[in-house]
């Protein structure tokens, strides 16, 4: 049977991560979130504080991000994994507006087939000609020129004054990656010199209650109301993965 959510946000170009709809009051509240793994595709891995981006990996995920983030998709589960504490995972089939997203994945060289020991079906045939395709015109993962060459700074520097004073008043485009609570996110400035920086940033001029990040420690009243997937105007919803222009005003002290 086919299920029907909205991508909240991509992880990489095989996974994403979705939001229940709204339920009528009195019916039972559907998952919070829920990952979808694509079947039989595999994508290069963003990195973390631990490990680099492997190659193309935001290219790959912006191009799923772009297709699919704030949409509403429709997935058939093709195998249940173990759960991630309290999210379910599946291993699906999907598809956006009547079209596969795997296959428009291949298509556009963001990701490469698996390899299967089965014997291949009429859609494993498809799906490698798809890949065929991409890598014959030198698409996405496919491109002979290699993905650009970039540092991602994970962290603020050293001396996070300097940078203050180089940037205030000017915009940087930017991109959404964590919503921390209602007026302060994570995002990802993307530099004129290529490199990606890293920036946990507070809206200038208003202040939600804050999420407290120590285990044990409650949040600040209706601090987590506001993340909730069935509130319209929920932070998430709005500003997750989405770009921005960010315009530095100075360092917010606590």
């Amino acid at each position: 049977m086919s299920l029907k959510a909205i991508v909240k946000f991509v992880i990489s170009s095989d996974t994403l991560v979705l939001r229940g709809h709204t339920r009528p009051q009195g019916q039972p509240e559907s998952p919070r979130e829920r990952i979808l793994h694509l079947a039989d595709v595999m994508a290069p891995r963003m990195g973390s504080q631990n490990r680099e981006d492997e190659p193309w990996a935001f290219e790959s995920r912006d191009f799923l991000r772009t297709l699919a983030v704030g949409k509403e998709i429709s997935y058939i589960s093709t195998h249940s994994l173990p759960s991630n504490g309290d999210v379910t995972r599946d291993l699906v089939t999907a598809e956006i507006k009547g079209v596969d997203v795997a296959s428009e994945i291949l298509k556009n060289g963001w990701a490469k087939v698996k390899e299967s020991k089965r014997a291949p079906t009429e859609d494993d045939i498809r799906k490698r000609v798809i890949e065929a395709e991409a890598k014959a015109t030198g698409k996405g993962l496919w491109n002979s020129h290699g993905p650009q060459a970039r540092v991602v700074h994970r962290t603020m520097p050293s001396d996070e004054q300097v940078f203050i004073s180089e940037w205030r008043g000017k915009s940087i485009d930017a991109l959404v990656e964590q919503v921390w609570d209602g007026s302060t996110l994570r995002v990802r400035l993307f530099m004129p010199d290529g490199d990606h920086q890293m920036a946990n940033i507070a809206l200038a001029g208003v202040r939600c209650a804050g999420i407290s990040s120590k285990q044990g420690e409650p949040s600040e009243p209706w601090a987590e109301e506001v993340l909730k997937p069935d509130i319209v105007c929920g932070a998430q919803q709005l500003k997750l993965e989405r770009p921005v222009y960010y315009i530095v005003q100075g360092r917010a002290w606590k």
